[in-house]
């Protein structure tokens, strides 16, 4: 650090490459943080948990425990679970957001590692604790991006499960047309509706079928939409958006299908072995983060309906003639009812 300038913050930086550590080491101590440096993903969990860094940069490819790994134990200790984490990968970005989202981390940073960004991103992952939910709009825009980019793709439309409705609920649409156009399709395809939805009981919907079989549709002509009544606004759509093919894939991870990823070409795709690899690994990453956004949902009810049990029993006690208090096993007093506070 330089001198007489306080620590802009702690970090302890996780690499088992020694001059890697150290070449990080001494540059953000020239930006005024406090580092520490492991080579072992086995050594930080009790550092971590020892000297309390502001921050971890955490390597993904370690031998042994990787760095995914590594960060799901952090974030189950509750000694270190608030600690942001950055992994650093060789990895594609989107394979290792999505990865990196599901344990824990806060971003993602790719090899070679831009220093100048580093420091960036270190930056704003401190702001931001306590740690904010992963925005995962955001990452499945990612992802529909990587889409149309590899596969060369007009659309791609993303629909997930609602379990509670049990339907097929429009989610993402990223094309190449401009917002306006967009919107127009949504509208077209939800008759009327901003927002698209599918009943998953109908079985001739290409959509459903897709969620239900997980099995993938390759290159439907969009003119065959005009099949089944509940597709049939979507053709003069699809044809507004210059998509003539449709190949809808199911999105699926840990054995649980989350939804569909409706891409669109104007020419039939590519649907060789590598082309299905691509499809099926960008599926399993918006299933992913489709899975983090019904967790968190999920989460979020359940702290709300404890939160009004918890009033609704301290109405109940703080209206009784006695007056009352619980302690716990450890001898604590941890609630006093109102009578027992006008007693004393």
């Amino acid at each position: 650090m330089t001198n007489g300038d306080s620590p802009r913050g702690s970090i302890l930086i996780v690499d088992d490459i020694p001059d890697t550590v150290e070449l990080l080491r001494d540059w953000l101590e020239n930006h005024n943080f406090k580092t520490w440096g492991v080579t072992s993903s086995l050594q930080v969990l009790q550092l971590a948990e020892d000297q309390k860094p502001d921050l971890i940069l955490l390597d993904v490819m370690m031998p042994k425990v990787d760095g995914i790994e590594t960060c799901r134990r952090l974030k189950a200790n509750p000694k270190t679970a608030s600690i942001p984490v950055i992994l650093v990968t060789a990895k594609n970005p989107s394979d290792a957001r999505s990865e990196g989202m599901m344990a824990g981390a806060v971003d993602y940073i790719t090899k070679p590692i831009n220093l100048h960004d580093l420091v960036r991103r270190i930056e704003t992952a401190l702001a931001s604790t306590p740690q904010s939910p992963v925005d995962v709009q955001r990452l499945l825009e990612e992802v529909a991006h990587s889409a149309m980019t590899i596969l060369q793709c007009t659309m791609v439309w993303m629909l997930a499960l609602d379990n509670e409705d049990q339907t097929l609920k429009s989610r993402i649409l990223v094309t190449n047309s401009g917002s306006r156009s967009e919107m127009d399709f949504l509208l077209a395809a939800g008759e009327g509706q901003s927002t698209p939805r599918f009943d998953l009981q109908d079985t001739h919907n290409p959509f459903c079928t897709t969620l239900i079989t997980r099995q993938m549709i390759a290159n439907l002509a969009a003119e065959r939409l005009t099949e089944w009544v509940s597709t049939r606004s979507l053709a003069q759509a699809a044809r507004n958006l210059r998509v003539g093919y449709l190949t809808i894939v199911p999105l699926t991870a840990a054995g649980k299908t989350s939804g569909v990823m409706v891409l669109g070409t104007p020419q039939p795709q590519n649907t060789e072995v590598r082309a299905q690899q691509i499809l099926a690994s960008l599926g399993s990453q918006a299933a992913i983060a489709l899975d983090y956004s019904r967790l968190i949902v999920n989460l979020t009810q359940r702290e709300n309906e404890m939160q009004r049990e918890q009033s609704f029993r301290e109405m109940i006690l703080d209206t009784m003639s006695d007056g009352l208090a619980v302690i716990d096993s450890k001898g604590f007093i941890r609630y006093v009812n109102r009578r027992l506070l006008r007693m004393t």
